[in-house]
């Protein structure tokens, strides 16, 4: 989601061919002229996905004409995505100093410091793009996903709306919409809005996958294994897809497929951010197996990987690992991680069903 509002500007160069050209004569290039063809290089190869290509271009063009920032803007926004963001930050710091209301850089500035923490600082450069360029939507976006992580929906919504407004086909702005809708419980106006994102953005797999849970969460099994299955086929990078048809199949009790879905899930993400899902499922699998060994090792490892701020996560591995220490009888161990998933649970329901378990236990 992130990386999908940094903006690399697509320039076409055209060179007018000179009379004594046309004559046979040789024509000689001006620096400028020159690092036009490489920066017009670049952005083929890069629409081509030759980032390596593109970066060199670019880098060609920038060294021939110092002044090109839309070279280096370019150039910093492959670094970012790649995860050089220091080195992307610098470069576009240069850009400013040539170009210092540059909407777009400052736009990808807030988008580090945002990405970093840093909200006020974000907040800053998010605002300061919308002086220069009123009209731009994404500042909007990024804004509300501020307010978003800090449960300020409300104002989360002012911001996602007036995105809308500059930019109707905006569809990431109506999943955010449609996940604060799910986080204030109104399911009926969340999928409407996961719909829309869909209805703009056919291959949106993050809207699909909120609709997939939604359908679960409404017994609806089959539809959602449906629709999970159709993301991993159209998208099968998609990392979460996998965990949750895993848990589905294992709650149907079909342990042998959810253990290929979860496996061909942690092979794909075996150098990701997200290796964690399928590590708990793999857990929890080998536990319905009987398998206490195996499950605690897994559901170990997916504890220490899990970032601190996936509460929800977090919650449901320390009440998996909770239930394989109460099958091997220790208690002890069981009592510390059903009350460590207790203080991570929001889920009345989960929270009913833990404090029921630590009552037996006493």
């Amino acid at each position: 989601m992130k990386n999908k509002y940094l903006f690399i500007p697509i320039i076409i160069s055209i060179l007018l061919i000179s009379s004594s050209c046309q004559q046979g004569k040789k024509e000689v290039l001006s620096q400028k002229e020159e690092a036009n063809i490489h920066f017009n290089l670049g952005n083929e190869y890069f629409q081509l996905g030759k980032t390596d290509k593109a970066v060199e271009e670019w880098r060609r063009a920038a060294s021939l004409v110092p002044e090109d920032v839309a070279s280096i803007g370019n150039i910093a926004i492959v670094l970012y995505t790649n995860g050089n963001r220091k080195e992307a930050v610098e470069l576009w710091q240069k850009v400013l100093k040539v170009k210092p209301d540059d909407a777009f850089t400052l736009n990808n500035i807030g988008n580090y410091y945002r990405d970093t923490g840093n909200y006020e600082e974000a907040v800053k450069c998010y605002k300061r793009a919308l002086e220069v360029f009123p009209a731009y939507y994404m500042p909007h976006y990024n804004l509300g996903l501020i307010h978003y992580e800090k449960k300020e929906y409300d104002l989360a919504m002012v911001e996602f709306k007036r995105a809308i407004e500059l930019n109707p086909q905006d569809a990431y702005s109506h999943y955010i919409i449609g996940n604060i809708h799910r986080d204030r419980r109104d399911m009926e106006n969340a999928r409407k809005e996961w719909q829309t994102a869909i209805n703009i953005y056919p291959k949106f797999s993050q809207a699909k996958f909120e609709i997939a849970n939604h359908l679960n969460s409404e017994g609806k099994v089959d539809d959602a294994i449906a629709e999970l299955e159709s993301i991993i086929k159209n998208d099968p990078k998609f990392a979460s897809a996998y965990a949750s048809l895993g848990f589905i199949l294992l709650d149907k009790g079909d342990v042998d497929k959810a253990v290929e879905i979860l496996t061909r899930g942690e092979k794909m993400n075996k150098e990701g951010n997200k290796r964690f899902y399928y590590l708990d499922g793999l857990g929890w699998a080998n536990y319905k197996k009987g398998d206490y060994k195996e499950s605690l090792k897994h559901l170990q490892e997916a504890i220490n990987l899990t970032p601190v701020m996936e509460t929800r996560y977090l919650a449901k591995e320390y009440y998996h690992i909770g239930m394989v220490y109460k099958e091997t009888g220790n208690k002890t161990l069981a009592r510390q991680s059903f009350e460590k998933a207790l203080e991570l649970e929001r889920d009345k329901e989960f929270i009913a069903d833990i404090k029921g378990i630590l009552i037996k236990l006493t």
